[in-house]
């Protein structure tokens, strides 16, 4: 995942003509504790 948004942002920003962050937020993850949670991710 972190591969993924690293090319996207250089892609963008060679296509913009820019330098610096593209995405603000970055992939967050952790273990889903529960069958319930489990559930909801695939929902």
């Amino acid at each position: 995942m972190k591969g993924l948004l690293v090319r996207s942002a250089r892609g963008l920003n060679t296509l913009w003509q820019r330098k610096g962050q593209v995405f603000h937020d970055r992939f967050h993850d952790r273990a889903l504790t529960s069958p319930r949670e489990v559930r909801n991710a695939l929902v």
